[in-house]
């Protein structure tokens, strides 16, 4: 996250309608719909990086001993194992302590591409993935007494949008010692510290003692994977399968609103197209062995988030990455204390695809049900892995990029984009869109006659004749946008939309963004996208709107979608 965005300027937006656009507003064709509602409270969830064992605690950053301390640590997205708007960071105590205030503490946090630490501070963060972000600042902070175990809470000023992908950079700064000593529990990570204690040092010592971590998300997805790669064809096959999949309270260690559900793939995908029924529901059973039926297991009754959803899974999707299932219809919130019940019944589909498991026992009930009537299924250990996007963070698709484009040009110029509902995965109104900037730093520059076109899509990948590629469209931004100076590369472009867009969760979502005529700004600002005809087969297209033709190409766009529900 970076707090310099895009924004319209005052007294230059101008709303206007383009030629062969349709209508601005929303053209009675989006199902889903908050008019009128205020978005729901954020879900909140907690990760932890722990390694198993920890070692003996270490006094920094809380030091008594050196009026300076700096530290950097390395948190990989494979430990970290979540995304969203992360709003605290916490670090355990090893020993008890009583109260104390450390003077002038500064944490900075910076998506990185590398995979172990450097002995230069600056050469471990913004390496292309964005700018380092203070989040506290200069803060006089003040640590409670606790006991040995506890965790201390070090709420961000700043919260900071982690894209779950690129790996963490933690640096604290502190510039007075503290009054006392707090120790931590550390643990061993080969080259996941540097730290000095000479001020001013652009070096530092790496070291393998890094900090026991946990890391407070408000809004965002919670990754629930248990490290295996086994496989199993079930749910979305061709086949009608039923299954009831059972998650412990401690594992998805959150709560809130529901808006997303992903699986993991253990195969490379094919296209399968699949009609499917989905509930959620809270349950007091911690393992599934001793009770076959499928609606005792539930503690109260379930909600059903998606009722005969017809939905694609496309081609070429790697193994190890995310599918996002649509959840359109009864919105689920999960306590929090309770187990949590997944219920999936596929009615039809054409393929079999491959999800990845980890055998627990007692975390499944399944049943071969073509006419959807079974009460009851057999008890095993296949435990899915899953993704739960809780309501308050971005919806976001980042890539392996590697090439560039422009939307923000200095003549009439721009694209359109296609995200297909399997890399998105939640309904909500959409209240910004944000491309991820390739620039190795941004200038100030002013773009008139700018606009944003959003609208549900039919088709998975674009053609030709541009009528065919929106179902709707609404004029989501129109008039002058600014781009701000000191964005790196990596950060993203973010446009405020002053038409929000209502996303029904199902459909595929196409976005123009460009320039309608001379923009009269100073240069080009480019936006990150990937290249591949096997996996993003027509998924952008050049032109502008109003032409009847467009020229997609194999192309695909990040892309930050602010949304909520």
């Amino acid at each position: 996250m970076n707090r310099k965005s895009a924004y319209l300027f005052p007294g230059l937006l101008a709303l206007s309608l383009l030629a062969g656009c349709g209508s601005s507003g929303n053209s009675g064709d989006n199902t889903y719909s908050s008019a009128g509602a205020a978005p729901s409270a954020a879900g909140n969830f907690i990760r932890t990086v722990d390694l198993g064992t920890a070692t003996s605690g270490n006094a920094i950053p809380f030091w008594n001993s050196f009026a300076y301390t700096r530290a950097q640590y390395l948190y990989t997205s494979g430990e970290i194992k979540g995304s969203g708007r992360m709003t605290a960071l916490r670090f355990r105590r090893s020993s008890a302590n009583i109260s104390t205030t450390c003077p002038q503490l500064t944490v900075r946090l910076g998506h990185t591409n590398i995979g172990a630490l450097t002995t230069t501070f600056a050469s471990n963060v913004e390496t292309g993935q964005g700018s380092q972000v203070t989040v506290v600042n200069d803060l006089n902070f003040t640590i409670p007494a606790g006991a040995a175990g506890e965790w201390i809470d070090i709420p961000l000023q700043v919260p900071f949008d982690y894209n779950g992908v690129d790996n963490l950079v933690v640096d604290i700064e502190k510039l007075v010692a503290c009054p006392q000593s707090v120790l931590v529990d550390t643990q061993t990570a080969a080259n996941m510290r540097v730290e000095t204690t000479t001020a001013g040092s652009a070096t530092g010592g790496v070291d393998s003692s890094r900090n026991m971590a946990q890391f407070v998300f408000a809004g965002g997805e919670a990754k629930l994977d248990f490290g295996g790669t086994d496989n199993n064809s079930w749910p979305f096959a061709s086949g009608n399968p039923r299954i009831q999949n059972l998650y412990l309270a401690s594992e998805i260690n959150g709560s809130g609103l529901v808006t997303g559900i992903a699986f993991q793939l253990n195969a490379i995908s094919a296209t399968g197209a699949y009609t499917y029924t989905l509930k959620l529901g809270h349950s007091t059973l911690s393992s599934l062995t001793n009770n076959n039926n499928f609606a005792s297991n539930y503690s109260g009754s379930p909600t059903t988030a998606a009722s005969a959803v017809s939905f694609t899974i496309p081609a070429n999707i790697p193994a190890g990455e995310w599918v996002w299932v649509p959840i359109p219809d009864g919105a689920f919130t999960y306590n929090g204390t309770d187990n949590l019940l997944v219920e999936v019944a596929t009615s039809a589909g054409t393929v079999a695809t491959n999800f990845r498991v980890t055998p627990i026992a007692g975390r499944r009930v399944w049943a071969n049900d073509p006419t959807g009537t079974a009460a009851t299924g057999n008890v095993d250990d296949q435990a899915y892995h899953l993704m739960l996007r809780f309501n308050g963070g971005p919806m976001s698709v980042v890539t392996a990029e590697n090439a560039i484009a422009t939307v923000f040009s200095t003549s009439a110029s721009g694209w359109l984009n296609l995200y297909r509902a399997a890399e998105l995965g939640s309904a909500g109104t959409i209240t910004s869109v944000g491309c991820r900037m390739q620039n190795a730093s941004s200038t100030a520059a002013s773009y008139a006659n700018y606009q944003v076109i959003v609208g549900h899509s039919n088709v998975d990948a674009l053609v030709a004749a541009s009528a065919s590629d929106f179902v709707s469209q609404t004029v989501a931004l129109s008039g002058t946008v600014f781009v701000p100076p000191g964005l790196a590369a990596g950060d993203w472009i973010e446009l405020p939309l002053t038409t929000p867009f209502a996303y029904d969760g199902k459909r595929n979502l196409a976005i123009w963004m460009g320039t309608t005529a001379a923009s009269g700004a100073v240069g080009n600002h480019l936006c990150r996208l990937a290249s591949s005809a096997a996996r993003y087969p027509n998924q952008i297209a050049s032109g502008t709107p109003g032409v009847a033709t467009v020229t997609p190409i194999n192309f695909k766009f990040d892309v930050k979608l602010n949304i909520s529900r």
